[in-house]
C-alpha cells in the first residue's frame, strides 16, 4: 500500500497487518537526542497536535502531524538522519517506520519515551 493509499484511507494509523510487515524503528533515548539535535544532518520531528507543540517542544523540533506526514513523506528530502517524538513513544515509532517504508530518509528514529520523558530544554510559543 502506498503512501497516498493510506492517506486516502482517512486514517492516521497504519492497519494491525501494516504494523507487523513493517519494522519497528531504532529508538533514542532523549539524551541521544539533545546529542545530535547539533549535528547538521539530523532533524527532529514533533509528530503531536500543534496546540501541545505550542504548549512546549523541543527546541530546533519541526511539527509535522500524521495527517501532514503522510501528505509529505515521498516527496520531501528527509536527510541523513531524522527522529520523531510523540506524547508517549508510540505514535512516533509508527512515523518512523512510515518514513523508513515510504520516504528517503538514511536513518530514522522513535524517542524512547516521548515529550513524557523528554528532560531537556523546552520551547513555548505562548
Amino acid at each position: 500500500m502506498t503512501a497516498d493509499e493510506i492517506a486516502a484511507r482517512g486514517t492516521d494509523r497504519p492497519t494491525p497487518l501494516e504494523r507487523l510487515v513493517s519494522p519497528m524503528p531504532d529508538e533514542l533515548s532523549p539524551e541521544e537526542v539533545e546529542e545530535r539535535l547539533v549535528d547538521d544532518g539530523f532533524a527532529l520531528v514533533d509528530i503531536r497536535d500543534p496546540d501541545s507543540y505550542a504548549a512546549g517542544h523541543v527546541p530546533g523540533a519541526e511539527n509535522l502531524t500524521t495527517r501532514e506526514l503522510q501528505s509529505v513523506v515521498e516527496d520531501r528530502d528527509w536527510g541523513e538522519s531524522v527522529a520523531f517524538v510523540c506524547y508517549l513513544g508510540k505514535s512516533s515509532k509508527e512515523a518512523a517506520a512510515f518514513v523508513e517504508q515510504y520516504g528517503d530518509a538514511g536513518e530514522t528514529y522513535s524517542v524512547a519515551g516521548g515529550m513524557d520523558a523528554w528532560d531537556g530544554p523546552v520551547e513555548s510559543e505562548e
